[in-house]
């Protein structure tokens, strides 16, 4: 990690920042000013861009600026190797936006969740105290310290969504086993011929019985 900013005393000698119109701030540096091709400031200011000394602008990759708590971390690397440089000449410019970077905001984590009817259970609690519906997908706040003062809840969960897009054919299983025998049908009726002579055009399951007298 650079440091090349020692003491709040040195960073007030060198935080020389003028403004830079429309909500932005320009810090001036050189090479004397990086480690490892890396410029520490001791800002948490958002940074937007850099510009070399021959006034030409550099947006940075979400990778190369590093927030600390009171300090920023920005590499320069990439703009260098693009510039093909091994050190920066002259004095080159961090613009990055007015205000402070302010602190991370309240995540969603409730303190107990719980159906509909059990929130009042948590009635007396104090403000900020946050419940969970987790029936309905609802978060409720407390507002004050006062007693059932939740403020309005908001949906954790979105509308549902289309139906996706019917996807393709599977492949042909395989045969499946055979399957047990079924049970023994009824017994059909009987087709009996009583004749002294054979039938000429006899069916399928026909039984004769000849005819003697």
């Amino acid at each position: 990690m650079a440091n090349t900013i020692n003491n709040q005393e040195e960073i007030n000698n060198n935080c020389n920042c003028v403004p830079a119109g429309n909500g932005l701030e320009s810090y001036p540096f050189d090479n004397s000013m990086l480690s490892e091709e890396i410029l520490t400031i001791s800002e948490t200011k958002r940074v937007f861009a850099v510009i070399d000394d021959a006034g030409h602008q550099y947006p940075f990759g979400i990778d190369e600026i590093i927030y600390l708590e009171d300090a920023t971390l920005i590499n320069l690397s990439n703009i260098m190797a693009y510039r093909n440089l091994t050190a920066i000449s002259g004095e080159w410019k961090i613009i990055f936006a007015s205000g402070i970077i302010g602190r991370d905001g309240r995540n969603y984590a409730p303190d107990a969740q719980g159906t509909p009817a059990e929130k009042s259970n948590f009635d007396n609690e104090l403000k900020g105290f946050a419940f969970l519906d987790y029936i309905n997908g609802i978060m409720y706040y407390k507002q004050s310290d006062a007693h059932a003062d939740w403020a309005d809840g908001f949906d954790m969960q979105g509308p549902v969504g289309p139906p996706g897009l019917k996807g393709d054919k599977g492949d042909k299983g395989d045969e499946g086993e055979q399957g047990s025998a079924g049970p023994t049908g009824p017994r059909g009726d009987m087709n009996v011929v009583l004749s002294a002579t054979e039938p000429v055009n006899p069916q399928n399951g026909m039984i004769w019985i000849e005819d003697l007298t």
